[in-house]
């Protein structure tokens, strides 16, 4: 459904035809790409999962049982030629032509489960996206029954408001410190005579008690 998905966008929002859209993706492919450190990254950590199928090991080793590393050329010649043949024959050789039908048997091949009926009857549907804004940034995410776009929105608003309750580097405002409920005056009387008796040239503090219970030196 995505090749559909993309030509309805390219075809509704778009400027430029849609076989010139693939060029840069077919070079791309066909030349390669640096493999980036996070790439590398996750070929390593799922690498033996992963060439467990025969067309995902000649893409991503390197020698015998090695994944690409940083910094390694990622080149994609099949891929290359699945969109040179989209590019001229359009997206419906996809759905209904001969590249459908080669699609279709490899993908049941490796388990996909496909059928000519269930590819030709996949369209694309407009829906209203997830919005989700935070402060002057707005992104939007798949809506279900799409996989991932909630959780994603639920996630992000969730990292927010904890980059709001605290970010380093940024000076917070302390709290207020608690207030203990007020002493009864017989409390307050004892003490301002302690005080008093140790500093008796302190007498001023005598604005300290009850007014209404006025202070005895005795």
């Amino acid at each position: 459904m995505m090749l559909r998905g993309i030509y309805r966008l390219q075809r509704d929002h778009g400027q430029i035809q849609f076989e010139d859209l693939m060029v840069p993706a077919i070079t791309l492919a066909e030349r390669g790409i640096s493999v980036s450190p996070r790439l590398a990254e996750d070929l390593q950590a799922v690498h033996g999962a992963l060439f467990a199928d025969d067309a995902a090991r000649s893409i991503f080793m390197r020698g015998e049982d090695t994944p690409l590393k940083k910094g390694d050329r990622l080149v994609q010649p099949r891929l290359a030629r699945f969109l040179e043949r989209t590019r001229r024959m359009g997206v419906g050789d996809f759905y209904n032509g001969a590249l459908g039908t080669f699609f279709l048997t490899e993908a049941n091949l490796a388990g996909g489960g496909l059928s000519r009926a269930a590819m030709r009857d996949a369209l694309p549907a407009v829906q209203t996206p997830i919005r989700v804004q935070e402060k002057d940034h707005i992104v939007w995410f798949l809506p279900p029954p799409a996989d991932g776009g909630l959780g994603a929105a639920v996630a992000l608003r969730g990292q927010g408001r904890r980059r709001r309750l605290w970010r380093p580097g940024v000076q917070h405002r302390p709290r207020r410190p608690m207030r203990l409920p007020p002493k009864p005056g017989w409390i307050r009387r004892r003490i301002f005579r302690a005080h008093y008796r140790r500093f008796p040239h302190q007498h001023l503090l005598q604005s300290w008690i009850d007014p209404a219970e006025p202070w005895r030196a005795a």
